[in-house]
């Protein structure tokens, strides 16, 4: 399997994973608006939404058009970005809802939660960087 067709099944799981949670996610904010409560989207989620995005928009799509020109160092350096944002999304969802690093906070959650907001802007930091590293260390197609 080459380098490029490799890329494809990463993405995919990053679609995929970001589908399921997206959907469980979904359901949930339904059936607490159902319940009266205050229905958002969880701000760790915008990690797997974007993450969504990126694969399918950077990594697939160039790969599947097999243009020379779209099929170099960005798809490899998108696949990178989107695995550390939807590696992210654990800690951070975690975070959200204080199941860790904020056993001390008491009341209503807030969207986002400090921790959570930390979590999810440390993933984007590290996930920016990667993007970078391997785009400026890959050889061009």
């Amino acid at each position: 399997m080459s380098e490029k067709t490799a890329l494809i099944p990463v993405a995919a799981m990053v679609f995929t994973f970001g589908a399921a949670v997206l959907v469980f996610r979904l359901r949930r904010e339904v059936e607490m608006g159902d319940k009266g409560e205050r229905i958002w989207v969880a701000f760790s989620d915008w990690l797997v939404i974007i993450a969504m995005g990126v694969a399918a928009l950077f990594v697939i799509l160039p790969l599947l058009a097999e243009d020379s020109a779209s099929s170099g160092r960005l798809p490899k350096a998108a696949a990178a970005l989107c695995v550390v944002l939807a590696l992210g999304w654990v800690p951070s969802i975690l975070a959200h809802y204080r199941l860790i690093l904020g056993f001390s906070r008491t009341g209503p959650r807030r969207n986002p939660e400090p921790t959570e907001a930390l979590l999810v802007f440390l993933s984007a930091l590290v996930g920016v960087a990667m993007f970078l590293i391997v785009f400026s260390l890959s050889k061009t197609a």
